[in-house]
């Protein structure tokens, strides 16, 4: 699971959210991706 307590995370996810309510279609293997894991350098 990704590490929402950074703002710009989080920020990133509700971007990303807020495409697909739009009704876009959105890779969210990228966003996932450009998302940093916890304990990831």
């Amino acid at each position: 699971m990704a590490d929402f307590s950074d703002d710009e995370d989080r920020l990133l996810y509700r971007l990303a959210k807020a495409q697909v309510d739009a009704g876009h279609k959105i890779s969210w293997r990228k966003v996932w991706l450009d998302m940093p894991f916890c304990g990831k350098t």
